[in-house]
């Protein structure tokens, strides 16, 4: 079956919602980043920045906690550093995974309640080193969830909502939020070998897509690349 990468998704949107900017290789960041100024609310101070990882996670014997160990790349394809970190768990069963909240209530256009609490299933800790001394630390929540599909495979996601502690290099002292997005696919019945700490703990594929919104109380710095 083929498949469509990242790059070829972002170059669809990009057509589907203006026109496109120069093309010297296929995919221009600085274009991109350009574009993801309007995304910030204080260019003098923030800077978002995406990029996406490939690797493996490994679980515990208990089955409490995940290592990610992963390749992160800028969204032109090109290597931007790694990724590593470890995934808390906070659930007793496996099937804590597979609820399903229920749908909002009106309204929904009005700042006023009810809105449900949904409590994280998991805790984590990370960094993201892009080299050369440059790296940023964060934790935070995720909610993980677990979906089995008609076929019997299954699809595990979690959505990390993390606070930057640190950073080191050109992330030296600032703060700000990130979102990870994260999934890999299970075989019939992996789901439940995945968490049974009877069994042997299997390494998985995983992928993430990280967004980071940057501060720098003191400003950005002058030598960061347009680029990044």
């Amino acid at each position: 079956m083929p498949t469509t990468s990242l790059l070829e998704v972002l170059q669809r949107i990009e057509k589907n919602i203006g026109e496109p900017g120069p093309r010297a290789s296929g995919f221009d960041l600085k274009h991109l980043n350009k574009n993801l100024l309007d995304c910030t609310s204080d260019p003098d101070h923030e800077r978002v920045v995406i990029s996406y990882t490939k690797g493996t996670g490994q679980l515990s014997r208990d089955r409490k906690y995940i290592a990610l160990d992963m390749k992160m790349f800028k969204l032109d394809n090109s290597r931007h550093g790694y990724h590593q970190g470890v995934w808390k768990a906070l659930f007793t069963k496996v099937s804590d995974l597979a609820e399903v909240p229920c749908p909002p209530v009106d309204p929904l256009d009005q700042p006023v309640g009810p809105v449900d609490d949904i409590d994280p299933l998991a805790e984590t800790k990370a960094i993201w080193d892009f080299g050369r001394g440059n790296a940023v630390f964060a934790v935070g929540p995720a909610l993980s969830h677990l979906v089995v599909l008609k076929n019997q495979w299954a699809n595990f996601s979690v959505a990390c909502s993390q606070i930057i502690t640190n950073g080191t290099g050109l992330f030296e002292g600032v703060h700000g939020l990130k979102q990870s997005l994260g999934a890999t696919r299970l075989p019939p019945g992996a789901e439940n070998v995945m968490f049974d700490p009877t069994k042997e703990a299997p390494p998985f594929e995983a992928m993430t897509i990280d967004t980071f919104r940057i501060v720098w109380p003191g400003g950005v710095p002058k030598d960061f690349p347009d680029d990044f």
